[in-house]
């Protein structure tokens, strides 16, 4: 099965593409994002009822003229996707973006799952080696599937694509896909005036990849580091770290935590009190995100997220240890892949439909860590 399979090998290159203009639409949503800055600065300082009443500061923000207007227009309080099957799937993903050796490749994936009548949440972190069957690109590494998608114009991008093949693989709807631009991210982190972030252990990579296609040696330290943009984005990418930070487990650990404290940073009030500051979020996300969610989606998602006790998530990472679902093979070309154990799929998509139900047969099968008590 894997002897006579043509991976695609090197990076898979970006096609040029004409600058778009700006639409109507685009124009249409700056100009609200600033009538909404305005308005929000100006009625919070002169509004007694907002200030001196025993409301929470969002429950207030909501009764604004302009929010019930905003909320008119971008069709608020859509109906979440995976309701009726009691479950919600988000895929999110990374990619390196232009100027980075397989710019188009996901160099992150994480299925983050909630179960709506426990409130329960989960992250599984997807290997990129994996091999699978990509719709239309027959078998492939799975980080190949959103380079797909945009190179050959499948509906709805890369992402979509990804998604398809996430469903096909697992056996789960993908109710929402976020894939996140790491150039853009960098720009964000930077914007926000860098991130806190805690390192567990010193280590050192010596061949963390330049942009120029060469490598160069990155370090950390044990402790609480300021980070920027850029040293953000090594923190996360690393993936030949010693003291135990080689592996893709400390890895998916690495980004949750700088996931959380651009979280953190982002909802601080200095933060949201800071016009340019706010557009320039705003203008990083929607340069830098591909997503399906709806505009009208957004409220009811962060509704969710307020019932959902994030300290508590459990963290998977389905990888090839001892006790893993996966083993590593070596293809006739020389090319390293992750494959099951099994020889087909059916127990990754056991432990996938069930993560909720099979708690004691998952641990004993694949690595898992809690998060450290961050919450959203």
């Amino acid at each position: 099965m894997y002897n006579n399979i043509n991976l695609v090998q090197g990076t898979i290159e970006e096609k040029r593409r004409p600058k778009k203009k700006r639409t109507f639409l685009q124009k249409l949503v700056r100009s609200l994002l600033f009538i909404l800055i305005a308005y929000f600065i100006i009625s919070f300082f002169l509004s007694s009822k907002i200030i001196f009443s025993q409301e929470t500061l969002g429950a207030a923000i909501s009764k604004l003229p302009v929010i019930s207007q905003l909320r008119s227009i971008l069709g608020a309080n859509d109906v979440l996707s995976g309701k009726d099957e009691n479950r919600l799937n988000l895929l999110i993903m990374g990619i390196g973006g232009t100027g980075h050796e397989g710019a188009l490749l996901t160099d992150t994936m994480m299925l983050a799952s909630v179960d709506l009548s426990t409130n329960q949440a989960s992250l599984i972190s997807i290997p990129r080696d994996l091999l699978v069957k990509i719709p239309n690109n027959g078998w492939q590494r799975i980080n190949h599937a959103s380079a797909y998608g945009d190179l050959n114009n499948y509906p709805g991008g890369g992402s979509a694509l990804a998604a398809k093949t996430v469903e096909d693989t697992f056996g789960v709807p993908i109710d929402y896909y976020l894939r996140l631009d790491f150039s853009g991210f960098t720009s964000m982190i930077d914007d926000l005036g860098g991130i806190d972030v805690s390192v567990d252990r010193f280590f050192v990579d010596n061949q963390y990849p330049t942009e120029d296609y060469k490598v160069m040696t990155i370090s950390f330290n044990q402790g609480i580091e300021h980070m920027d943009g850029q040293r953000a984005l090594q923190f996360a990418r690393s993936r030949h770290g010693d003291n135990g930070e080689g592996s893709d487990f400390a890895r998916a650990k690495r980004q949750q935590k700088i996931l959380f404290a651009v979280k953190d940073k982002i909802l601080n009030w200095k933060t949201l009190a800071n016009p340019n500051r706010v557009y320039n979020i705003y203008n990083n996300i929607t340069k830098n995100i591909q997503t399906n969610i709806k505009p009208g989606q957004l409220s009811e998602l962060m509704n969710l997220a307020k019932t959902i006790d994030f300290g508590a998530m459990e963290h998977y990472v389905i990888d090839d240890s001892p006790g893993g679902l996966l083993k590593s093979i070596i293809t006739d070309d020389g090319a390293q892949i992750l494959a099951p154990k099994s020889g087909d799929f059916e127990e990754l998509r056991d432990f996938v439909k069930n993560i909720f139900v099979v708690k004691e047969i998952i641990n004993q099968h694949v690595s898992v860590v809690i998060a450290n008590g961050t919450t959203i």
